[in-house]
């Protein structure tokens, strides 16, 4: 709670806004509802040197190991029926090392129909001080298809449950505005975009409305707080508790990562 409350005692209202937003799921059931996924019963018949999906996050070397696969429980849906959380599995990687290409990427993503997490971790850039540099790691739940034109997904019912996030070095999380009626995300030209249109310019402007976009070169995305009197955009907006503001936050990215559930 400290980290989102940073300098301030912790009030009732602090405390209500930040669990409701960003820890909704933190009381339910516990800590067994946190560290459920990596619960993998053996059956009766089955060999125990199978992989369990905690050995499998532990040798990744990527954004997504279990202490944070545990941070997204906090505020996960407990009970989706669509999410598969034992089938957990690397789509798409990209990094500095081992790049990937939009296209591919694109291809892969439009192909796959289930439930998606898209994770990005890199290094917050601030034109006024370019040698500050500090490590964000943002990402959204994406519970739709992925789309090439908007026209494509007609069932608005999972749009709604797409969520973004931000987990370093704060964690903050939107969700879907149930009013709007927006098809995201769009694999579109120039990019990924959830909740905008991706254009040169929108990688500069400062919209005043949560969402997040990906130039098609995957080394540059803005993920934007949007303002806390907003009334426009597909998500929520900027809860107004603890470190961090809203506003753009502009990244370098160095790894990016996909994984089906």
């Amino acid at each position: 709670m400290n980290s989102f409350v940073e300098g301030e005692d912790i009030s009732w209202e602090a405390f209500d806004k930040v669990i409701k937003r960003n820890l909704p799921a933190f009381f339910l059931g516990g800590l067994h509802h946190i560290a459920r996924s990596f619960l993998s019963p053996i059956e009766p018949n089955q060999s125990s040197s199978g992989n369990t999906l905690l050995e499998t996050l532990s040798n990744n070397s990527g954004i997504l190991r279990y202490p944070m696969l545990a941070q997204l429980h906090t505020f996960f849906p407990s009970r989706a029926g669509d999410i598969e959380w034992n089938n957990l599995h690397n789509i798409q990687s990209h990094s500095k090392s081992n790049p990937l290409t939009f296209a591919s990427l694109k291809s892969v993503l439009h192909a796959y129909k289930k439930p998606t997490i898209l994770l990005l971790a890199g290094y917050q850039t601030d034109i006024l001080n370019p040698s500050s540099k500090k490590y964000v790691v943002v990402g959204a739940l994406i519970r739709s298809p992925w789309t090439e034109i908007e026209a494509e997904c007609q069932d608005e019912t999972r749009l709604w449950k797409t969520m973004l996030f931000q987990l370093a070095p704060v964690q903050r999380v939107y969700a879907t505005r149930k009013e709007e009626h927006n098809s995201f995300p769009v694999l579109q030209t120039e990019g990924i975009g959830i909740g905008r249109e991706v254009t040169g310019s929108s990688m500069e402007a400062e919209l005043g409305t949560t969402g997040f976009i990906i130039n098609a070169n995957l080394d540059t995305a803005v993920f934007e707080h949007g303002k806390r009197d907003s009334r426009d955009g597909v998500f929520e907006t900027f809860c107004p508790f603890g470190v961090g503001m809203e506003g753009p936050l502009r990244m370098e990215v160095s790894a990016l990562e996909v994984w089906g559930c």
